[in-house]
């Protein structure tokens, strides 16, 4: 009885031992799960932040491959830019070097046409002097020289070269003519135009002259046959032309006027064929 007594209290020992130790057990096993839980719910978060990421890097590598095809067009688009900005540039240098080059050309011309200008100043300016000299002594028969828009005007009143309504020459005014002529023969160079002109005094016969046309044309005619036939220069230097009563220098209402409205004239202009060309040119 003592040993079986022994023997149960062992046993019991053992078994409370054990029941101690499967307690324990149960409760680290409860902690087990626990922590388990835990632990599945990290892991849930952590798949959904991997599920998460992998949507962002898909939508990252969407718009990185977007951004790529840009950059290549672009690019492309700023090669072919570059291409023909550089071809743009040659032409626009190109263009300048030609603009720069017909500026020094125009700027050559133009000194140049200031150049015949200067000189045709000055052969007018000494053609006029040769000519008051030349022609002092008629000056008080109503005969002027002057110089006008690059010309220089030998003007000459009826008084001096025609009877009224009458077309010959009177000898006073073959003697202005002819001194003339003597300055010009020395001129080749200029071109001479003879204009007649009239006064509004109507002028009508039945022979020529009929009227003030008829009469500034033939009165014209007649100075230039004189200065070609009798004095020696080329006719075809010589122009002549009648105006009548239409460019008149003074007032008609008054004979003063009229007396200097007719006049004839002789316009001497520079031959400056070159100078027209450059201006042509310009």
């Amino acid at each position: 009885m003592v040993a079986l007594a022994m023997q149960g209290c062992v046993s019991k020992k053992k078994f409370l031992g054990m029941t101690g130790e499967r307690d324990e057990a149960l409760k680290k096993l409860a902690d087990c799960h626990d922590k388990n839980r835990k632990l599945n719910g990290e892991l849930d978060n952590a798949n959904a932040l991997i599920a998460k990421l992998k949507r962002d890097t898909a939508d990252r590598g969407i718009k990185y491959r977007d951004l790529q095809a840009r950059y290549r067009d672009l690019d492309a688009n700023f090669q072919l830019f570059k291409e023909q900005a550089g071809s743009g540039e040659k032409r626009l240098m190109a263009r300048l070097e030609q603009m720069q080059k017909d500026l020094v050309e125009r700027e050559a011309r133009l000194a140049e046409a200031e150049r015949l200008l200067n000189a045709r100043d000055s052969i007018l300016a000494e053609l006029r002097r040769k000519l008051t000299d030349a022609l002092l002594n008629f000056r008080a028969s109503g005969l002027s020289v002057y110089e006008k828009n690059g010309k220089v005007y030998v003007s000459m009143s009826d008084r001096l070269l025609f009877d009224l309504g009458k077309t010959d020459v009177k000898p006073d005014g073959k003697a202005a003519l002819k001194e003339l002529a003597k300055v010009l023969e020395a001129q080749p160079d200029i071109e001479i135009a003879v204009e007649g002109h009239t006064d509004t005094l109507p002028l009508k016969s039945p022979n020529i002259p009929r009227d003030n046309w008829e009469l500034s044309v033939l009165r014209a005619t007649e100075v230039v046959k004189l200065l070609s036939q009798d004095f020696g220069l080329d006719p075809k230097r010589i122009t002549a032309a009648g105006h009548g009563e239409f460019f008149p220098v003074a007032s008609n209402s008054t004979k003063e006027g009229q007396a200097q409205n007719r006049r004839t004239d002789v316009i001497l202009t520079p031959k400056l064929d070159e100078l027209y060309r450059i201006l042509e040119n310009r």
